[in-house]
């Protein structure tokens, strides 16, 4: 039986925040999971196998303080000390994702799949465009190709519901990893079997997360 991971990274790593304020650390993540939904399923005598962990995240780019200055600029007049604070929060959360997915490359069997972070100089925030749909591409694309039998989920957003419809057409098993107040209903409805992330102890969560410091983050801007 082979399992795949698809992992909506910010949704996943908010509810790490909220609960550790650490950040998850797949190089245990996966297997922790994998193992504990085989043992809830009673799947082991299936020889389960994880073949690979994606994970679809926005980026905050190089260029993207340049690019929101460019927009403000052309968009007309902001509080500047309101477009500083911004621009701060941006620099700090890039130093900070930089110091996650340096640690997430080197891992074996998983990858990064980003798309580039949208600005709105209407509203001052950065939004995620397309990371969803590339996350319901690739699941559809590898239950086509046969490359899993066992889809994980890690993510409750209702944008997945048809692409989760069609795999399960398919005859692939969905298991959704989420916490119930990050939940479409519908999507527990569509699902074969639910992981509620709530019911992941402290002590656990807490093995599975890192903590980021000056020291571990080379850009010292934390």
């Amino acid at each position: 039986m082979k399992f795949m991971f698809f992992v909506d990274y910010d949704n996943f790593k908010n509810y790490f925040l909220s609960k550790t304020d650490a950040y998850p650390d797949f190089a245990k993540v996966p297997d922790f999971l994998f193992k504990k939904i085989n043992e809830l399923r009673n799947w082991e005598r299936y020889n389960p196998r994880l073949i690979r962990t994606y994970m679809y995240s926005g980026e905050y780019t190089k260029e993207i303080t340049k690019k929101i200055k460019n927009k403000i600029a052309r968009s007309g007049d902001y509080d500047k000390n309101k477009i500083e604070k911004f621009l701060s929060k941006v620099r700090k959360e890039k130093s900070i994702q930089d110091c996650c997915f340096s640690r997430f490359i080197k891992l074996p069997f998983v990858e990064l799949k980003l798309k580039p972070l949208q600005f709105s100089a209407k509203e001052l925030r950065l939004f995620q465009k397309g990371t969803d749909v590339q996350l319901a591409v690739d699941l559809v694309h590898h239950a086509y190709r046969n490359n899993f039998d066992v889809a994980i989920v890690c993510s409750g957003d209702v944008d997945l519901l048809e692409s989760i419809k069609l795999v399960k057409n398919q005859g692939k098993k969905i298991v959704l990893v989420a916490h119930p107040g990050s939940l479409a209903s519908d999507m527990e409805k569509e699902c074969d079997f639910f992981f509620n992330m709530a019911k992941v102890n402290d002590e656990e969560l807490k093995k599975l997360c890192f903590y980021i410091t000056d020291k571990n983050n080379k850009s010292g801007n934390i």
